[in-house]
């Protein structure tokens, strides 16, 4: 597995309902496999604007520490999920892919993406989970 920090994108409610005990399971894990993830936050951004351009709640970014997972990743080619952006899929670029529920004690960092002119940017903070949890 490579060392660092991947990212990982969901909405705020998508989280606090998908998050039981101690680990977190997408809603689309069933229908993908695998949880979608990011490399670098530049290519967060893309992805950020190519698929929740239209969500109008507080989109989080939820930054794992890859040698804290429990599940196996795989970096791959994208896997585009129908009806959304392609702007994130102009680049030949492998994505990291967690085949597995994502256990929360690798989640190092939470985010919340803030728009401007109507793209996203990077958050001006992170906070711990517990943190973020305590709000």
């Amino acid at each position: 597995m490579t060392k660092g920090t991947i990212y990982h994108l969901v909405t705020e409610s998508a989280f606090r309902a998908q998050a039981k005990g101690d680990e977190y399971i997408p809603v689309r894990f069933d229908q993908d496999g695998f949880i979608h993830c990011t490399g670098e936050a530049n290519t967060l951004l893309v992805v950020a604007n190519d698929y929740f351009s239209s969500v109008e709640e507080p989109v989080l970014v939820l930054a794992i520490e890859t040698t804290r997972l429990t599940a196996e990743v795989r970096f791959e080619p994208p896997a585009p999920v129908a009806g959304s952006g392609a702007s994130h899929l102009e680049e030949a670029q492998l994505f990291p892919h967690i085949y597995g529920p994502l256990n929360l004690d690798a989640v190092t960092e939470i985010g919340v993406l803030r728009k401007n002119d109507g793209a996203y940017q990077w958050p001006d903070l992170f906070t711990t989970p517990k943190e973020w949890r305590s709000r």
